[in-house]
């Protein structure tokens, strides 16, 4: 149900010609909730006692890919996107 609520207010946006990200920015706790769930389901299947130890390597390996990819974008965001608010301000 969640999904399905976060997919169709995505793509009732889609359709706006003028978009932006703070429009989505009311569904990105849902969209978060759905990922701690996802996760926490991964967390349970594997972490159980009899779970061989390729699974909780798969699992590792998981959690450091999602992290990893995630730096390009703090970077992106940090450094390029987020100029023009800085040096407007260090101006004034």
């Amino acid at each position: 149900l969640l999904s399905i609520i976060i997919l169709s207010y995505v793509i009732f946006h889609s359709f706006s010609a003028h978009k932006e990200f703070r429009f989505i920015l009311p569904i990105l706790p849902l969209v978060c909730v759905l990922a701690g769930s996802t996760m926490h389901t991964i967390y349970q299947k594997s972490g159980a006692s009899f779970v061989r130890s390729s699974s909780k390597r798969r699992r590792n390996y998981l959690l450091l890919s999602l992290c990893i990819l995630n730096y390009p974008h703090l970077i992106y965001l940090s450094v390029v996107h987020q100029r023009a608010p800085i040096e407007v301000n260090e101006r004034i």
